[in-house]
């Protein structure tokens, strides 16, 4: 950061022009769609023609190609946007050898690993990423990846943001192989995963059907317990949010239930409930909860 840089293009029709500023940022995870890794951050003004125009440091070296800017209007406010010229590489020889460009997918939903997190599965670490959903046929779940696993690096690189990771992982060739060492309840492990090709948008969304467990726990806490006017006596774990269309919304599994045996499991915890998880047949989820003062047996298949 601080480095000068100069950005060239023809912003708009002023062609070989070049403006000057200095690096503001790198590994900035952001983009139109999201999608791209580590970008350059630049107060260099960069405008409308200016895209695809180089960003070159005071040798003349490329470091970096002109994407976007983000601003309230139509004109430059100082915040540019570069692709890292290592990353332009990876593309340019992804287009050679497919004719497009293809990114890495894991097919788990993943998530922000906090305090919260660390004292309902009771994980010693202060850094990490967790696993919170598993599609059903995805890379993730066919190398044996679940959900609650707590990842901890992915090729010996630390994580403690999951949008990072996630980028990461986009940045993979589909095919190829990635080392996850996760933390399982007590448990180191070391798994790796053969990559998928991510799909677009509309059918990542359409496979949130195939989530599993497809549901989102949460601690039974003071404060649910009297917002779900539960007794106090009452163990288990509290469901938080369901996935459209998927294995628990099959069972008729509703936010505000709470989970109180998973097959013949007492759940007493949120570490309880992914244990168990991990040992029941994904086409055979059997569940008993707590809902309006009954508790009701929930079985069927997805």
């Amino acid at each position: 950061m601080g480095d000068w840089v100069l950005a060239a293009g023809s912003p708009f029709g002023y062609e070989n022009s070049v403006t000057l500023g200095i690096v503001s940022a790198v590994e900035r995870y952001s983009g139109p769609k999201g999608n791209i890794n580590g970008f350059i951050q630049t107060d260099a003004a960069i405008n409308q023609g200016n895209s695809g125009g180089p960003l070159v440091n005071l040798k003349g070296e490329i470091i970096g190609i002109n994407t976007f800017i983000t601003t309230p209007n139509s004109g430059s406010i100082g915040l540019g946007f570069a692709i890292p010229s290592n990353n332009v590489q990876r593309f340019v020889q992804r287009l050679i050898e497919f004719g497009e460009v293809r990114y890495g997918w894991l097919g788990a939903s993943l998530g922000l690993y906090d305090d919260t997190a660390a004292e309902a599965l009771g994980y010693p670490m202060n850094y990490g990423v967790m696993v919170y959903q598993v599609f059903i046929g995805s890379p993730a779940e066919k190398a044996k990846l679940q959900p609650g696993d707590l990842i901890l690096s992915l090729d010996g690189q630390r994580y403690t943001d999951d949008s990072k990771l996630i980028y990461q992982i986009g940045d993979k060739a589909p095919g190829s192989k990635a080392v996850f060492r996760i933390e399982r309840f007590g448990e180191e492990l070391d798994i790796t995963v053969t990559l998928g090709e991510r799909q677009k948008e509309e059918e990542v969304y359409a496979m949130h059907g195939l989530s599993w467990p497809g549901f989102v726990p949460a601690p039974l806490n003071d404060r649910l317990r009297e917002l779900l006017e539960l007794p106090d006596s009452l163990r288990g774990v509290p469901v938080a949010i369901i996935y459209p269309h998927s294995p628990s919304q099959a069972v008729d599994l509703r936010a505000g239930d709470v989970i109180i045996r998973v097959g013949s499991t007492v759940i007493d915890s949120i570490q309880d409930c992914y244990l168990a998880l991990g040992t029941v047949p994904k086409d055979k989820l059997e569940l008993t909860v707590y809902r309006d003062g009954e508790e009701i047996n929930l079985r069927g298949a997805p």
